[in-house]
């Protein structure tokens, strides 16, 4: 789980931080069960995929296409506000 998140782009000002979202990483089995995984279900928390690696780099490097992106930065800014 990481919480607290920021990215920063190295002789650049460039600092975005990420203290709303939290990234949570369920490595399991597909067919095994999981406690925290049912819990998030019954929150209505839908499972997305992203890196963190791409995510800093897009948040921190605007040149960047990042269309195929689009979606989740849309959802980041939603729960971020």
């Amino acid at each position: 789980m990481d919480v607290e998140l920021n990215f920063r782009k190295i002789g650049v000002n460039a600092y975005i931080p990420m203290d709303k979202i939290v990234i949570v990483e369920i490595k399991q089995d597909g067919a095994a069960s999981s406690s925290f995984k049912k819990l998030l279900d019954e929150a209505s928390v839908p499972p997305k995929s992203i890196s963190k690696y791409c995510l800093g780099m897009m948040l921190t490097n605007p040149g960047i296409k990042y269309n195929r992106f689009k979606e989740k930065i849309r959802l980041i800014n939603k729960i971020a506000i």
